[in-house]
C-alpha cells in the first residue's frame, strides 16, 4: 500500500452511485461476512484501486452516513458469552439510528450454524417512545430464545461512520466504517474511540475468494479479523471500568488477539 497519498472524499468523487432501490442481489439480509480491520490512511488507496468494480450508496447528495447502534443484552449478558463460547446459533438485538435521516430500527442478527448472518428488521415511527418490550412478537419471530428476550435491557452504544460500496452484478456489498467509539450506557465511564481504525466488511450470498475487494485485500497482505462492535466493546469498556452487575463474571480470552491489535489504534476521550 505505497501508493501516493489521496484523501477519502477525492477516491469517493470517481465512483458512480448507486440508490437502496438499486440492490437486489446485493441487498444481502441473509449472507456471509467476512471482517476487516484497516488503518484510516489505507482506505483511499483500498478503494482507489478497486476501480470500476463497485458503485457507492448515494442519498440525496451524500456518501458518508452516521450511524448509532444501541445493543440489547441480559443483565448477566447472555448474548455476550454466547459470542464468546463460539456458541453457533446465536444472536446480538440492537436499535439501530440512520442519525443523517432520523430513521430507526429494531433489528436482531442471528448468525447460524451454517455461520451464515440472517438479519431481521422493523422499522419503527418516527418520534414514538422506545420500548423493547412492545416488539416482544417480531423478537421471538427472529428465533431468540425466550429465556433472554424477556429480560432485554440496553447495554452498549456505538457510534460510527459508513461508506458502503456494492457489486450488483456479483451479489455483494462492502461496508467500511470510520471514527468508531463506544460508549457506556449505564456508567457515567469516559467513552472508548478508535479515529485511526477502518471495520471493513465483505458482505456476500456465499463465501468467493474470486471477490474483486477480497483479491485485493489479500494482495496487500490483510487477513481476516474476528470482530464484533459488540462483544470488543463490552471488554474493552469492563476492562477499563466495571461497568455491569458486580456478580457478573466478563470473560474475554477469546477475544485477546482483537483487543491487542486494537491497542495501536486507540483513544480515550
Amino acid at each position: 500500500m505505497n501508493a501516493p497519498l489521496v484523501s477519502i472524499d477525492d477516491c469517493l468523487k470517481t465512483l458512480l452511485p448507486y440508490s437502496l432501490s438499486d440492490l437486489n442481489n446485493a441487498a444481502l439480509m441473509d449472507r456471509i461476512d467476512t471482517k476487516f480491520m484497516l488503518r484510516v490512511e489505507d482506505i483511499a488507496k483500498i478503494i482507489a484501486a478497486l476501480g470500476s468494480d463497485y458503485s457507492i450508496l448515494e442519498i440525496s447528495g451524500q456518501r458518508l452516513f452516521k450511524y448509532q447502534s444501541l445493543y440489547f443484552d441480559t443483565p448477566d449478558l447472555a448474548l455476550y458469552h454466547m459470542h464468546h463460547r463460539g456458541q453457533l446459533e446465536r444472536f446480538k438485538v440492537r436499535l439501530r439510528t440512520y442519525v443523517d435521516s432520523g430513521d430507526q430500527y429494531l433489528e436482531v442478527k442471528r448468525k447460524s450454524n451454517k455461520k451464515r448472518t440472517i438479519k431481521s428488521r422493523i422499522e419503527l415511527d418516527r418520534g414514538g417512545h422506545f420500548s423493547i418490550n412492545k416488539h416482544a412478537e417480531f423478537i421471538a419471530d427472529s428465533r431468540l430464545p425466550s429465556s433472554v428476550s424477556s429480560r432485554l435491557i440496553p447495554q452498549l452504544m456505538t457510534t460510527y461512520s459508513r461508506l458502503t460500496l456494492a457489486n450488483e452484478q456479483r451479489g455483494e456489498r462492502v461496508t467500511i466504517d470510520l471514527n468508531l467509539s463506544f460508549h457506556p450506557v449505564n456508567s457515567s465511564a469516559k467513552k472508548i474511540a478508535f479515529p485511526s481504525l477502518a471495520v471493513v466488511e465483505l458482505k456476500q450470498k456465499r463465501f468467493d475468494r474470486n471477490s474483486p475487494f477480497f483479491s485485493l485485500i489479500h494482495e496487500c497482505g490483510v487477513r481476516p479479523a474476528r470482530i464484533s462492535k459488540y462483544c470488543t466493546g463490552v471488554a474493552l469498556l469492563n476492562k477499563a471500568t466495571p461497568l455491569f452487575m458486580p456478580e457478573t463474571v466478563i470473560k474475554h480470552n477469546r477475544f485477546k488477539p482483537i483487543l491487542r491489535h486494537l491497542k495501536q489504534f486507540r483513544s480515550t476521550h
